[in-house]
């Protein structure tokens, strides 16, 4: 792809007890053609999700999701349960999609799916999908450095790709026009090898 100023990256965690993990970085021209990308992949993420905790979902406290999410000032129809929060997750990643339809250049591509999706993991028991990192690329690169030093300190030392990886992105965060250089080429070798290093097992 061509990177420019609003080109954006996102890096998404999905984790399920006794069916596996990845974490996967995704790039995109802008706020919405990075969420069109990434958004078929949270919805199956988050159906597996709510599939597997269907029950843990229903005894949760859906009044306070409906007041929330649909409105506070109605009560929670009768027989409200974990399918209802599944369409309503729908919903708001439509209206999210509308918005950057007219605001392509936005500079986040969270809303209001974004806080659904951490008040569902709270009733997950350590099951989780997180957007742990987005933004356009400079902002993106610095996160990035911090996860990966962060995510090291609880498992061991950075080995040598890692600390390269942390080059790459040093340099883009240094670099005011980072896309005229060498740096698009590194920036496209980490994601791809970020993604074989972390892809779903």
């Amino acid at each position: 792809m061509i990177y420019n100023s609003e080109t954006h990256a996102v890096l998404i965690e999905w984790e399920m007890d006794c069916v596996g993990s990845y974490k996967s970085i995704s790039i995109g021209d802008n706020a919405f053609s990075l969420f069109q990308d990434i958004k078929n992949h949270i919805i199956s993420s988050m159906r597996n999700l709510i599939d597997q905790h269907y029950e843990a979902i229903n005894c949760s406290d859906l009044d306070s999701f409906y007041a929330d999410f649909v409105d506070e000032n109605e009560p929670m129809p009768e027989g409200y349960s974990a399918f209802d929060i599944e369409k309503l997750f729908l919903i708001l990643l439509d209206k999210h999609s509308s918005y950057l339809a007219k605001n392509p250049t936005e500079p986040t591509i969270k809303g209001e799916w974004s806080r659904l999706i951490e008040y569902i993991n709270d009733d997950l028991e350590g099951d989780y999908l997180d957007i742990s990192i987005e933004g356009k690329i400079p902002i993106f690169a610095k996160e990035m450095i911090s996860w990966l030093k962060s995510y090291k300190e609880e498992n061991n030392v950075l080995n040598f790709t890692e600390g390269r990886w942390i080059n790459y992105l040093q340099a883009i965060t240094k670099a005011e026009q980072w896309w005229l250089d060498d740096n698009t080429r590194n920036l496209s070798q980490f994601i791809d090898e970020f993604n074989r290093m972390y892809e779903f097992s």
